[in-house]
């Protein structure tokens, strides 16, 4: 068998089809531009699955981190008191609570970014068989919002705690 593929506008479509009809008796006419318009909502509502099931995981391992961090609250507290008392600053204190959430974020992250990279580039090459082609600068984003991100919640939850004045909390 012969095949012809032909680009033409869509309000020529039934006319084309009769045509060769009436002159190729033999001829099948398959409108691909359906079947693509298919395919291409079947992606979408793919690629809206896969967004949601990524955003419930980072908000389940935001809720995790943050109960961590509000667990061990006491724990801090204590720690921050002794610090005070040893002639820390505030100052002080918040940097290293920062190079802490730093290092936590960094280690967090990358062990995200190996795991969900590799989970990719195996669907993206096994199960759908394309090309993989990761967009690194959305990648490095995506990596530097997590870290501040947990920068960021890490300090507000221990904030409360630099609060905390030495001789109340040895009573």
């Amino acid at each position: 068998g012969l095949g012809a593929t032909i680009a033409i506008e869509p309000s020529q479509d039934q006319a084309v089809a009769e045509a060769v009809a009436a002159n190729f008796p033999a001829a099948i006419v398959i409108k691909i531009r359906d079947i693509i318009g298919r395919i291409a909502t079947w992606l979408s509502q793919i690629n809206q699955a896969i967004t949601i099931a990524a955003s419930i995981t980072v908000v389940s391992g935001l809720a995790v981190l943050i109960g961590a961090t509000a667990g061990t609250r006491q724990n801090r507290e204590d720690h921050h008191v002794i610090l005070k008392i040893l002639g820390a600053t505030r100052r002080q204190l918040l940097l290293a609570l920062g190079l802490e959430y730093l290092v936590l974020g960094s280690i967090i992250g990358l062990v995200a970014l190996v795991l969900g990279l590799s989970s990719a580039m195996l669907v993206v090459n096994l199960w759908l068989d394309f090309a993989w082609d990761a967009d690194w600068g959305l990648i490095a984003l995506a990596m530097l919002c997590g870290v501040g991100s947990v920068i960021i919640f890490g300090l507000a939850g221990t904030y409360r705690s630099l609060s905390v004045r030495p001789l109340a909390a040895l009573r």
